[in-house]
């Protein structure tokens, strides 16, 4: 039975690697390269252009962002699939690139035949993950939804006043501005905001926002546009 080509758009911050991946990649019968891309915007928007069946991009490296890469991709929603290139062992970008919504990983310490299998293996529908992370990978998740059942619970303490309050601290509003807008006092306001700090067990409006966006909160709690 013939292999089916597995059509492959690649992204990295090093031209050098790309091209070297391009010839070694390109050589190999059921693979097909559309091109490759050193900026994450170039790399998007040829998966767009191109629609290839899988884009191989390389973990974070100088002037280059490989889960903003994958990231982006997905929000295409193309049936492109994501595999991400990281370091052996990287259990953190692993987790990130699980989280960005890549469809395997691999590692540079991986042969050519591995990085043909994992293509035709994704392009498949199939999830590809090193062996030896697996475990490592399931205890990040575990403790990432244990972190994220933590945030929901946190927020959920708040009052509704106190989730206008956070709304307009996350789009930068002052006390004063906030105390005219929701028609309180600035005291009333101020009070509003130490306890919304202290409920979610953050020091500063810019780590309660940050808390806001990392666990998508607003839009979970169905709060304005998300």
């Amino acid at each position: 039975m013939a292999l089916e080509t597995a059509t492959v758009v690649l992204g990295g911050g090093m031209p050098a690697v790309l091209e070297v991946l391009d010839f070694a990649l390109g050589r190999r019968p059921g693979v097909a390269i559309l091109g490759w891309d050193t900026s994450v915007q170039g790399t998007v928007d040829k998966v767009a252009a191109r629609s290839p069946d899988v884009a191989l991009v390389c973990a974070d490296l100088p002037d280059w962002d490989g889960i903003k890469a994958c990231t982006d991709i997905k929000r295409l929603g193309t049936p492109t699939r994501v595999i991400v290139v990281g370091s052996e062992g990287d259990q953190a970008t692993l987790i990130s690139a699980v989280k960005a919504g890549a469809d395997g990983y691999v590692t540079v310490a991986d042969s050519v035949d591995d990085l043909v299998g994992a293509l035709h293996q994704v392009h498949r529908g199939e999830s590809r993950v090193p062996p030896l992370m697996l475990g490592s990978l399931l205890r990040g998740l575990i403790e990432l939804r244990r972190e994220d059942d933590a945030a929901v619970e946190r927020f959920a303490s708040l009052g509704n006043r106190e989730r206008e309050v956070l709304v307009e601290l996350v789009a930068g509003l002052d006390h004063h501005t906030i105390a005219t807008k929701l028609h309180l006092s600035p005291h009333t306001v101020r009070t509003h905001s130490q306890n919304i700090l202290t409920k979610l067990g953050v020091h500063s409006r810019l780590e309660a926002a940050r808390f806001v966006f990392e666990h998508d909160l607003f839009s979970r709690f169905g709060i304005g546009d998300g």
